[in-house]
This record gives C-alpha cells, sequence and structure tokens, in this order.
C-alpha cells in the first residue's frame, strides 16, 4: 500500500521512495545511499503537491524517472497498455501469458521490445500480481558474472526455510519439490548475459533453463527486440523453440493510444481535470503538438512521454511552455541538467556527460549515431583506466535516461566479457538535434522555476539563462 493512501499529507513522490527502499526484490531498490540520498535531493528541491486522496494524486500513473512500474501500480497500469478495454477485460497479451502459466504449457516466455517501451513495468505491474498464489517468483535483472547468483539467492529469499548461499541447481531442486507450487523465474535485462557469454557452451544457467517443463517450473527471460535472434539462437543450443504464444513483443505507442496515455499522465499531475472527455481546446492542442514532437514513424516510446512529463513537472501545461523548451523533445536536456545535479557532482559529471555525447553524435542529424566501445567513451572523458565516476555516469545515460544503449555483436557467438569492449551508440535520432545544443551548453543553464501553487490553478513559467 502506498503511504500516501494511508496518509494524505504525505507527498506522492516521497510514498514513492518509501516503497522502492522497502521493495521485496534486491534489483528495484535503491543500488546505493548515494542514489537514495540523491532521490531525496530531487524530492526537496522541487516537493509535489501533497495528495488528498488516491486518485486525486493519481501517482500511481508515474512511478520514479527511470525506473518500471511496480506492483503497487497493477490498477494504474493497465489502462496504460494499449489495447486496453477495461479493468475487467485483460489486454490479450497478458491475457495470453497468464493463461499460458496457469494452464502449465509456458516453459520459456520471452518479453521482448525497445528500451523504454515498458517490458518490465509489464512483468512486474500486470503480469505477476494477478498470478494465483501457487506461484512462487524469482526475479533477478542480469548482473554479469553474478547472474546466477543473484538468481539462486531470489528463489530462497521466496521460499521459507532455504538458506541464502545455495547454488542455483540446489535452490531449483527446492523449489521445485514443493507441492502444489509453481517456480516462476524472471530474468531482467537477459542481453547482458547474452553479451558476457558463450551462447553455444553449457553453463549453470543454460542447465536450469532446460530443466523448465512448464508444469513446476517456468522462466521468463526479458530482453531487448536487438537481441531477441541472439537469445533464440542461445535456446535452439539445447532444442529448445520458443512458440509464438509464449512471446509477448512491445512496440511503441501508435499516437492516438499515446495521446490518451499522456492525458492520464496529465491528470495523475493535476495539470489536467479528472474529466479526460472534456478537455478544453488549448489542452488538447497541447496534447496533440507534444505527442507529435515525439513521434517517430508515427510511433511514441511511453518513456519519453513520461520523461517529459517528469521534467515539466509544476509547470502549467500550455503553447509557451513547448516554446521555451524549443519543442517537446527539449525536455531531455532540463532532466540532463536536473540528473546531474542531484548527484551533487553537477559540473564535473555534466561536462563528463557532453564529452560522452558529444563522442557519440553523428555529424549530421539525418544520419545514425556513430558506435564507440566504453573503452574509446572513457579516454576521450579523461580517465585512462577504468573509473567508477565514469562507470555510474555511463549507467544513468543508459539506465535511467536510455540515452545510449550497447550495439549486440554481430556474430551470435561473440561475447565481450570486458565491459570496456561494450559498444555503445546513441538510442533515438528524436534527440540528436536537442542533444547537439545541450553539449555546447553551459551546465544548469536551462532551469524551469516551478509553482508551488495547487497545480489546476494559473502558473507562472520562467526560463532561467
Amino acid at each position: 500500500v502506498q503511504p500516501h493512501y494511508v496518509n494524505a499529507d504525505v507527498p506522492a513522490e516521497l510514498s514513492r521512495i518509501c516503497l522502492r527502499c522497502l521493495a521485496k526484490a534486491p534489483a528495484d531498490r535503491y543500488r546505493t545511499a548515494a542514489e537514495l540520498a540523491a532521490a531525496l535531493r530531487r524530492w526537496q528541491r522541487n516537493p509535489t503537491t501533497k495528495s488528498t486522496s488516491p486518485s486525486a494524486a493519481g501517482s500511481s500513473y508515474l512511478p520514479e524517472r527511470g525506473r518500471p512500474f511496480g506492483p503497487e501500480n497493477a490498477r494504474e497500469y493497465l489502462e496504460l497498455l494499449q489495447g486496453y478495454r477495461g479493468s475487467d477485460v485483460l489486454p490479450e497479451p497478458l491475457r495470453r501469458l497468464k493463461t499460458r502459466l496457469d494452464e502449465g504449457r509456458l516453459r520459456i516466455g520471452l518479453v521482448t521490445g525497445a528500451p523504454g517501451t515498458g517490458k518490465s513495468s509489464f512483468i512486474r505491474a500486470a503480469l505477476l500480481p494477478r498470478l494465483s498464489q501457487r506461484f512462487l517468483t524469482a526475479s533477478c535483472s542480469t548482473d554479469p558474472g553474478e547472474t546466477e547468483t543473484q538468481l539462486a539467492d531470489a528463489i530462497a529469499q521466496g521460499m521459507p526455510g532455504v538458506d541464502i548461499g545455495q547454488t542455483l541447481a540446489e535452490q531449483l531442486n527446492r523449489g521445485t519439490a514443493l507441492p502444489d507450487r509453481h517456480l516462476l523465474l524472471v530474468i531482467d535485462q537477459f542481453e547482458r548475459w547474452l553479451l558476457t557469454h558463450d551462447v553455444s557452451t553449457g553453463t549453470e544457467l543454460r542447465q536450469a533453463l532446460q530443466r523448465c517443463d512448464g508444469a513446476n517450473l517456468s522462466c521468463i527471460l526479458v530482453v531487448r527486440e536487438d537481441f531477441r535472434s541472439r537469445c533464440e539462437h542461445f535456446l535452439g543450443q539445447f532444442g529448445f523453440a520458443l512458440a509464438d504464444q509464449d512471446i509477448v513483443a512491445f512496440d511503441s505507442l501508435d499516437r492516438s493510444h499515446a495521446t490518451r496515455v499522456f492525458a492520464l499522465l496529465g491528470h495523475s499531475q493535476q495539470v489536467l481535470p479528472p474529466d479526460l472527455a472534456n478537455l478544453s481546446f488549448n489542452d488538447q492542442v497541447f496534447l496533440d503538438n507534444t505527442v507529435l514532437g515525439l513521434s517517430r514513424d508515427k510511433k511514441v516510446c511511453p518513456l519519453r512521454l513520461a520523461q517529459f512529463v517528469q521534467a515539466v513537472r509544476g509547470c502549467t501545461w500550455h503553447a509557451a511552455l513547448l516554446r521555451m523548451l524549443g519543442g517537446s523533445a527539449g525536455a531531455i536536456a532540463v532532466l540532463l541538467d536536473e540528473q546531474f545535479a542531484a548527484s551533487g557532482l553537477e559540473r564535473q559529471r555534466s561536462q563528463t556527460a557532453r564529452i560522452v555525447i558529444q563522442s557519440l553524435l553523428p555529424d549530421d542529424d539525418a544520419m545514425p549515431s556513430p558506435i564507440r566501445t566504453c573503452r574509446q567513451l572513457r579516454q576521450a572523458a579523461g580517465f585512462a583506466v577504468p573509473n567508477q565516476d565514469f562507470t555510474e555516469l555511463l549507467a544513468i545515460l543508459h539506465n535511467e535516461l536510455r540515452l545510449v544503449a550497447v550495439v549486440p555483436p554481430a556474430e551470435h557467438s561473440s561475447r565481450c566479457n570486458d565491459a570496456d569492449d561494450w559498444v555503445y551508440q546513441l538510442t533515438d535520432p528524436l534527440f540528436t538535434p536537442v542533444l547537439r545544443r545541450w553539449v555546447s551548453s553551459e551546465p544548469g543553464a536551462i532551469r524551469l522555476v516551478r509553482s508551488e501553487q495547487p497545480p489546476l490553478k494559473a502558473k507562472q513559467l520562467e526560463l532561467v539563462n
């Protein structure tokens, strides 16, 4: 239960921070005390309006930046899925995967899609909360070299009487022996495991997946779409072929549904009225123009909608806002500056980020991003040897802002054991012009002054240069 549901005086943003600290799965918690401190500093600088009720706050429509939705968002998340037809009708991909699990016919499932399309949220907020109590779930995010250990520990945490520290095989023996129980493994960001392993050789994880029978043990792999063929090749090495009904492929939203999702996010921030059927003409024009500005091939990445809302929180939504940002995509520049301000190392990390992004910018906005190894980016930023600050910066650009992504190897048999050899490029050509302007600006040059007045009252927006 979200704290602000119990006590209306608890701000919605602080409520989300508390829930993340208390998350059952270690992968869902803050990774370090510094990351928690940064989140609290962000909240202190821009505290959200106090919630008066769950429906008024609407905060469950917008999780903390860079994080997927969780079980606390199970009700609201369904409304954001393409194909939503009401709370009593499960969207087709969710209904199909749940039915396959309930009937004991899903051995290994695959959830795939481009970065930011909601793969992890689908698992955590849509599927897992709707499974029956006979399912024991063990979830982990891939950590090269540690995936098997983390998965074994996750199994132990979900089963009484099992000691953390046992091997994955020992944990599976225990989990599959429980009467009237079904052990479900969920491995997120599986592309990171595929990057660091030779998929043609036997591994502890491969042996675990071979044991999946659908009746007592199942597994769902969450992987980026550009690693899908590599994942299917890996599964094929031990004779497993994925059934079409066991694959959920996420795409960006069509503009019509993206506009509806954007309106729900606006209501969650109390900048739009609760009755979305009666929006004003100006509200509808703002929604349409913002979605159009975030579109690519008539599709909109859900993460980009959420990032826009995060960037302009506390501001009135009107045409002047888009002009001040230089268009919808300009919101990412605000998030970049705020992200590094929250770290406490604003100027140092901001300058390093500018060097990294500059190294990945194409010569022309119409060209694709060049590819660079982590080593090349690190050296361009002035670090001769691997450095923790640079690693954390790259994690912000990759995991939280989703501005850069690892490029899959050309050959299925290739692997990169050394993260310094991983190859990166910019994820979205939509942001190339904005990032080109941002790298040449001063750190913190653009900041939005946000009103603390009730969101549906008139607010003034200023641009500080």
